[in-house]
């Protein structure tokens, strides 16, 4: 009966969430919480595991203190299900890594409360991820004395993320569902392994897959009913560091296709000889830009703005999707550019030069008909002799 009470006093009351809509979810959901504590609490940990508001208390201090901390919160924008505890482990650091420290307290804790916790609330589409703050001791020599302290981990994993893991059925599809999310340690970035058994080039090549999936999971395209209600919708890519190294790797992975494309598509393109297709960054994210040449009618006239509009009209927008046939859907640059030259009628001499960047997720919708050519402009970024503008196709060309 006691360790039944203490359960049901383990999630946090509706009352004491000042947000009005997590204070009516929490109230939906108190007895999916409340069940949530309860099981918990019947697990066996293998050491002694207590919800808490407060972490780094002793394990006398805690055993009075507050352990009503499950609760639905904010992070990151995102609505989660926040859990706080203590786990009373001592791990030595002589003996165990950060990350098998990190790893041990993952697999002994977070993972049989996320086993509860995701079947209870997998119909609640309000909730967006899972939040997890854990303290746990560890043991170290300094100056020869032993000195024992605290670390705090926290994990923060999407809830589609946190679905495919519990059902997991090897430690690369945990490991792939962990990178979905975010670890810290000590309240700095952390990156988890759940195997010692990965070289170093392994790690590499998951954390940029992982930072991949991120990148076309947060450039979210512009379909043709969010438009209607919208005008510019900028889809902004994760920015990052973009080395020389990532530069050249790209570069040297798609030179074949770049050679092909560009021997077949010149006809109509009109790439610039002297500037080949070359993978760029552009606001910290990558870029694959083609260097093209735009020749209107002698007739034509009017400001620099017109003259974009009309090269990206009877131009660009007809080379996004013969270029895009050349590129999987696992395409591993940020986007694409069309860097063009802007030449009116026989004059040999250009005084516009305009540059289009498009995320790749809005050049799929766009390769798909889900979105128009102004939508597709207004979800990139448009440059006119090296300043941004903004491009209104319609109103450009009608002055």
């Amino acid at each position: 009966i006691c360790c039944s009470a203490a359960a049901m006093g383990q999630a946090l009351p509706p009352n004491e969430i000042k947000d009005s809509s997590l204070s009516q979810l929490q109230q939906t959901h108190l007895q999916d919480l409340r069940k949530l504590g309860e099981d918990a609490s019947g697990h066996h940990f293998p050491y002694p595991f207590y919800f808490s508001r407060k972490l780094g208390v002793s394990e006398k201090q805690q055993q009075s203190e507050d352990q009503r901390s499950i609760r639905f919160d904010k992070f990151d924008g995102k609505t989660v299900l926040v859990v706080t505890g203590n786990y009373f482990a001592s791990y030595s650091t002589s003996v165990m890594t950060a990350n098998q420290r990190v790893r041990q307290t993952y697999q002994d804790v977070l993972l049989p409360i996320l086993k509860v916790a995701v079947p209870l609330l997998q119909k609640e589409q309000a909730l967006e991820a899972y939040a997890f703050e854990v303290s746990y001791h560890v043991r170290m020599s300094v100056l020869d004395v032993p000195v024992e302290g605290l670390e705090n981990m926290v994990l923060t994993i999407p809830k589609s993320a946190a679905e495919r893991l519990i059902s997991a059925k090897s430690v690369s599809e945990q490991q792939a569902a962990i990178m979905e999310g975010k670890v810290y340690l000590n309240a700095e970035p952390f990156q988890l392994w759940l195997s010692d058994d990965l070289t170093k080039e392994e790690q590499e090549k998951a954390v940029q897959e992982a930072e991949k999936k991120a990148r076309r999971d947060a450039a979210v395209p512009v379909t043709s009913s969010a438009a209607a209600t919208s005008t510019a919708n900028t889809v902004v890519l994760p920015a990052r560091e973009v080395t020389d190294e990532e530069i050249k790797a790209l570069q040297s992975t798609y030179h074949d296709t770049i050679e092909k494309l560009t021997r077949e598509m010149e006809p109509h393109a009109h790439f610039v000889s002297y500037a080949p297709p070359a993978f760029v960054a552009f606001r910290r994210v990558t870029y694959l830009e083609f260097s093209v040449r735009t020749t209107l009618k002698a007739s034509v006239s009017g400001s620099r703005y017109k003259l974009a509009a009309l090269a990206f009209d009877e131009h660009i927008s007809h080379l996004v999707r013969p270029v895009l046939t050349y590129f999987k859907e696992d395409f591993a640059g940020d986007g694409l550019a069309f860097s063009t030259s802007i030449v009116v009628g026989s004059s040999t001499e250009s005084s516009v030069a305009v540059e289009f960047f498009f995320p790749i997720p809005v050049l799929r919708s766009y390769q798909r008909f889900d979105c128009t050519g102004q939508q597709l402009i207004d979800a990139g970024f448009v440059m006119i002799n090296g300043e941004r503008v903004k491009l209104d196709l319609q109103a450009a060309e009608s002055n």
